[in-house]
């Protein structure tokens, strides 16, 4: 049985005209459903980005922390 789609909310976005025809022909070459398409795949892929930088960031200061820890522990067994 198909998964049920999670219901949409609808917004409007104010693009510049001079972007139309660049919408207009990315739909035309069926790389998206329309408009709406394109503008839910760049949210959702930002929003990905944004998920996965904050990981990232979180791994660099964990990492940064744990290098830290060990160059005291070694400092320790020096003295």
């Amino acid at each position: 049985m198909p998964k049920k789609l999670p219901k949409r909310v609808a917004f409007k976005v104010l693009v510049p005209e001079g972007l139309i025809p660049e919408i207009d022909e990315l739909v035309a070459e069926g790389q998206y459903n329309g408009r709406g398409d394109l503008a839910l795949t760049l949210i959702r892929k930002y929003i990905d980005d944004r998920r996965h930088e904050n990981v990232v960031a979180h791994e660099y200061e964990l990492h940064k922390y744990q290098c830290a820890k060990e160059k005291k522990r070694k400092q320790n067994e020096d003295q």
